[in-house]
Parts: structure tokens; C-alpha cells; sequence
């Protein structure tokens, strides 16, 4: 009967996702332990409208005409919104300072954010060279390099973007991470659609003359899936599910994390 009522829950979560337009800087759903909600008013002190969350350069009116990305430190509207999202992970995070975390084609600027809530990186992707001791070659459908529960969390952002088989994935994610790890990952937001949609390939990706360069010849999938699909596959995985959506500063625009916490097995 619990866990009837736990996937009740996790139902009527994922049906009642979040609005496109915020309101607030941050709404969540999830029976997750995020950190208690700030007033408008103290997110505003702690995170200047108008400024870099990262570098605190305040954007004026030619700045965000010139363009989303900080002119300071070059951060994305999706990277200045990390610092909010690490805040709120805190009580997740709390045992975990010490633990090894599993990133994949993470970039320094990301590191900088997350590196004060765990211990070692181990930096990992499937195309591209990120820094020294770097594993090249690691497709998150296919973790086999490494042994169960290795990992206190992993982290993503822009991974299930370019791949169908999400389920997989998240299995071999959540076989890796310790019972109680977290799970963080981004999809972008043109990406995931208002239902339940499973996710589907709409087209195919190549090299550009500045854009996924490391693909050579070859070209991956580009990828659309359902928010509440997702949030779901969450659940079948092994974690218990949870999504943050972030207002950027200084565009306002707001951006999609989904979060898991691993199920003790």
C-alpha cells in the first residue's frame, strides 16, 4: 500500500508539471528533500536580478542584446543557473563532500560550481577531451568500466538530448551511484514536451563549422521527450524523482533540471 501511494504521488507530481512562464525563481516538484523555499525577496538578495550568478557582472540593456552569454566569464543562461540548483541540493548533498562523482563532458565552468559539494571527479565522456585524466570513449547506456554503487552522484547536461534509449541509460546511472547518491541531469527546453511522449528521434546531428566539431563524420540523434516521461523513467530506474525549474537572472528565462535520489537497494 506504501508504495501504491508513493507512485500515486509520483503520478499526480508528473501530471501537475511545471508552467512554462515562472512566476517565482525557482518551483519544484518531487518527494525530494530540497531545501526550504527562499522568499522572492531573499533570492533576489542572494542572486541579483540582472547579475551573472557565477561572476556577479550586472548585464546592461546592450549586453542582453549582444546576446544570452555573460560577457565576464562567457556562462550560458543553463550554467548561471547551476549555483541556484546546487543550493537547493544541499540536504542531498550534505553526506557527500567527500564521495566521487561521475561527470560526464563537464566544462570547467561547471566544475567550479560543483566541485564544492563533492569530493573526487571522475570526468568522463563519449566524444572530446575535457581535461587531464579525462576517459574518452564512455557511453552512459554502457557503464561497464565501472563497479555498483561507485559513485555518491553523477552529473549531465545536454546527454539525453542525443539518445533514445533513456531507460538504459538511467539503469546503468543508477547501478553505479551509492544507495541515497544523486542523480542531476538537463535537457534543454525546446527539447521536452508538455506529456508523457517517450523520447523520439526527430532528426540527425553533424559536424559544423563551430558547433560538434568532435563528431568528424559521424552524427547523432537529436532528441524530444515527454517532462512527465522522463520524471517517470526516473522512478523506474531506482530514484525517487524529482524536477527544478530556474529563473536566469538576468534573461528570466527559466531552465529544467531533473534530479534523482537513489532508492536504497
Amino acid at each position: 500500500m506504501k508504495d501504491m501511494n508513493n507512485r500515486t504521488r509520483i503520478r499526480q507530481s508528473a501530471s501537475a508539471m511545471l508552467p512554462l512562464k515562472l512566476e517565482k525563481h525557482v518551483e519544484f516538484v518531487g518527494d525530494i528533500q530540497w531545501m526550504p523555499l527562499l522568499s522572492e525577496d531573499e533570492a533576489n538578495r542572494k542572486w541579483l536580478m540582472r547579475n551573472c550568478t557565477l561572476c556577479e557582472h550586472e548585464f546592461s540593456d546592450e549586453d542582453l542584446d549582444d546576446g544570452p552569454k555573460c560577457p565576464s566569464c562567457n556562462a550560458m543562461e543553463r550554467t548561471r543557473t547551476m549555483p541556484i540548483l546546487m543550493h537547493y541540493l544541499q540536504k542531498m548533498n550534505q553526506n557527500w563532500f567527500e564521495g566521487e562523482y561521475l561527470a560526464f563532458a563537464l566544462t570547467n565552468l561547471e566544475e567550479k560550481i560543483i566541485r564544492p559539494h563533492y569530493g573526487e571527479l571522475c570526468s568522463v565522456s563519449l566524444y572530446g577531451s575535457y581535461r587531464a585524466n579525462h576517459q574518452l570513449g564512455m557511453d552512459i547506456r554502457d557503464l561497464s568500466r565501472f563497479e555498483d554503487r561507485r559513485f555518491c552522484a553523477t552529473f549531465s547536461c545536454l546527454i539525453f538530448d542525443y539518445l533514445t534509449e533513456h531507460d538504459k541509460a538511467l539503469r546503468e546511472l543508477n547501478r553505479v551511484i551509492k544507495n541515497e547518491g544523486v542523480f542531476i541531469t538537463h535537457i534543454a527546453n525546446y527539447r521536452l514536451s508538455d506529456n508523457d511522449d517517450e523520447p523520439v528521434e526527430t532528426g540527425r546531428i553533424s559536424a559544423g563549422p563551430d558547433s560538434f566539431t568532435y563528431l568528424g563524420d559521424d552524427t547523432i540523434p537529436s532528441i524530444n521527450v515527454g517532462k512527465e516521461w522522463f520524471f517517470r523513467a526516473l522512478d523506474r530506474a531506482g530514484f525517487t524523482p524529482g524536477l527544478i525549474a530556474i529563473r536566469d537572472p538576468p534573461t528570466e528565462e527559466h531552465f529544467l533540471w531533473f534530479v534523482g535520489i537513489k532508492r536504497a537497494q
